[in-house]
């Protein structure tokens, strides 16, 4: 619910830096988003008619937004150009944050497949470990794309909080015993 909420006020926040009258962002809210949406969506779809009946809704959308007397067919060829592409990027937005979830749900769904049940500790251990340590291969983590900025290196921060490791117990001669009748 929370992502939702975020990404409904990035919405609001960038289509309002654009502006567009009400009736303007009624459109885009109600067409234009959707149909970029499930212009994205198609590609992800599982058979071949999913995928179809994806791009003929998102096709029917956009059509609908931009149609003759729509409040969007008065925007200048620039403005249409700007408002694809923050309506785009937006929608991206959307299926990023939410995408991150599904694969940690996936993950951790395996984790619990394995061993029956995650104790808290573990799972604590697991977020930490996704979203701080592991990378893409552009090196960037979840937290950083999330927050936007580098974060100190997990491994640096946990040794700067750990106290020294304890000295090992000196070695222990064994004795070997006389087991002669």
């Amino acid at each position: 619910m929370g992502v939702v909420a975020w990404f409904w006020c990035q919405v609001h926040a960038r289509v309002e830096e654009l502006d567009l009258s009400e009736e303007q962002e009624r459109i885009v809210q109600e067409n234009l988003l959707a149909g970029h949406y499930w212009s994205m969506a198609s590609g992800r779809a599982s058979t071949a008619e999913e995928r179809d009946r994806l791009k003929t809704l998102s096709k029917e959308l956009t059509e609908q937004a931009w149609r003759e007397g729509s409040a969007l067919s008065s925007l200048s060829e620039h403005q249409r150009e700007e408002l694809t592409e923050v309506t785009r990027e937006v929608v991206g937005l959307f299926q990023r944050s939410s995408s991150c979830v599904e694969g940690r749900n996936g993950r951790l769904s395996l984790q619990h497949h394995g061993h029956s049940r995650v104790s808290q500790r573990r799972l604590k251990a697991l977020t930490v470990m996704h979203n701080y340590v592991i990378q893409r291969p552009d090196g960037t983590t979840a937290a950083e794309r999330f927050f936007g900025q580098k974060h100190t290196d997990a491994f640096a921060w946990l040794l700067g909080r750990m106290p020294d490791l304890p000295r090992p117990a000196p070695k222990r001669t064994k004795t070997v015993a006389n087991h002669l009748p």
